[in-house]
């Protein structure tokens, strides 16, 4: 609010003002020497101590009408917050104009699995590899070109026969919304007339139990091409969506864990009326009791431990024979960072995008990075690979195993290739990475001595010390 002051002046004289001492934000005044009445004012404003501008304005015969500046103010921050505006409208019309030629195609899907799981499956490339593997004569193979499923990612898909392919990135990968979104590179609709696609899925709470996924892909087409009125699939989205339904709901296990506690599962999930049947047949369509419940549990358990038992046989006539190769890496990040990076497909993928000139792609041929997951890794100049199933992944341990399938020490005498990668807790905030491959040699062979390669998980671990402690830095 402005203050108006007269005082009384010399005619054609302007009298030095005294510097006010008052704290921020308060209004300050100035006490002029009373001369003689000329009807002069001084206006004043509410101003911060040391950031401020006063215009004053004397009205008389002498001065015209003229003003004079006591500038106290730097002319640069009223500059600064000028251009910030500039740059601020010229932003906003620019998404604002983007965003209204956008069309949608969007398909929604109840889940009955808690949104956490749905998310946890979404979140990083567990969909997309689970996607590849359940829809082979879609899509026939899926190369991360750079990151590990977070945001900067990008991700091809190539389509069968392997004449069209989809490369995207990822733009958001929200934890606490559940949302993620992802930017077209090139493929897809972009190569039909379309400027611009964008990916996004939502994971919607609705009950503890239950959630919605929500995939939507937004688009804008060509002047040029809207004629041809080119649109997106919005179909592989929806897939996606009922493949990833069908895995985490898994029906059957749902039965087994129902029986084994004694719980009905066909009046806790009528949708399994059809398996109940089958189980029932012999009874005149009656449903059994109670006690033919306990005997399906009892007999699993029983099936359970001779399953193990045969195993545990198997394992240890197997690894008699195993000789060793390991290495051991010290990390200065805690152990629960490194084995989230080493529990799925996070280390593969890390590893193929920064040894380009050794490893040429990784796929996915079977599973999400869990048990019985198949990858395989084809080497440059791309006349060599190796297979191998992943066989176990101990959380509370930190431990995780694979067997070769094919290729690697297989190709050149061995008869077994057994790799186990161990995180062990140093301290708080360190842990080691021991890396193992236990391999036997085929009698034919032994005097070649075939050995497999352990520097490539040598290499691996120092690229995942890199990667986490420099994360740990930027945090």
């Amino acid at each position: 609010m402005g203050l108006k002051v007269s005082e009384k002046l010399q005619p054609r004289h302007v009298h030095t003002l005294p510097a006010p001492i008052v704290s921020p934000s308060e209004t300050f005044h100035w006490h002029l020497p009373s001369q003689q009445s000329t009807g002069d004012s001084l206006t004043t404003r509410r101003v911060n101590t040391g950031d401020y501008l006063i215009f004053y304005r004397l009205k008389n015969q002498g001065l015209k009408g003229k003003q004079k500046f006591i500038k106290k103010k730097p002319r640069f921050a009223e500059m600064l917050k000028q251009v910030s505006l500039i740059f601020f409208l010229i932003f906003s019309s620019y998404i604002r104009a983007e965003s209204q030629d956008l069309k949608h195609l969007t398909n929604e899907l109840e889940v009955n699995v808690a949104a956490s799981r749905v998310w946890k499956l979404y979140r990083h490339l567990g969909i997309s590899m689970l996607t590849a593997q359940q829809l082979k004569n879609v899509i026939q193979n899926v190369q991360v070109l750079e990151g590990d499923g977070g945001v900067g990612t990008m991700l091809k898909l190539t389509f069968a026969p392997g004449n069209l392919s989809y490369t995207e990135r990822f733009i958001e990968v929200n934890d606490e919304k559940k949302v993620k979104v992802a930017k077209g590179l090139e493929g897809g609709c972009l190569a039909i007339g379309c400027s611009v696609q964008i990916v996004r899925f939502d994971i919607v709470e609705k009950t503890s139990d239950s959630c919605i996924i929500i995939s939507d892909i937004a688009y804008a087409v060509k002047e040029e091409f809207e004629a041809n009125d080119p649109k997106p699939n919005i179909q592989i989205l929806a897939a996606g969506a009922q493949i990833a339904k069908r895995f985490l709901e898994r029906p059957i296990q749902a039965i087994t864990a129902a029986v084994i506690i004694g719980q009905d599962p066909f009046h806790l999930r009528p949708d399994l009326i059809g398996v109940k049947n089958l189980l029932t047949q012999g009874s005149k369509g009656k449903p059994k009791s109670i006690k033919s419940k306990h005997r399906f549990a009892e007999m699993l358990k029983q099936v359970s431990l001779i399953c193990f038992l045969i195993f545990s046989c198997y394992m240890e006539v197997e690894s008699k024979d195993l000789k060793h190769l390991t290495n051991e890496l010290e990390v200065n990040v805690a152990a629960s960072r490194v084995w989230e990076l080493y529990r799925h497909l996070g280390i593969s993928m890390l590893t193929a995008r920064e040894l380009k000139t050794v490893i040429q792609s990784v796929q996915v041929l079977k599973g999400d990075g869990g048990v019985g997951t198949i990858l395989k890794l084809t080497f440059v100049p791309g006349n060599s690979s190796y297979t191998e199933r992943f066989i176990k992944i101990d959380d509370e341990k930190k431990v995780k195993v694979a067997k070769g399938l094919e290729g690697g020490c297989l190709a050149i005498g061995c008869s077994v290739q057994i790799v186990r990668l161990d995180i062990i807790e140093k301290t708080s905030d360190s842990c080691i990475i021991r890396s193992d491959i236990g391999y036997a040699v085929k009698e034919e062979f032994e005097a070649k001595d075939p050995k497999p390669n352990i520097q490539l998980l040598a290499a691996a671990a120092q690229i995942a010390k890199r990667y986490l402690e420099s994360s740990k830095n930027e945090a």
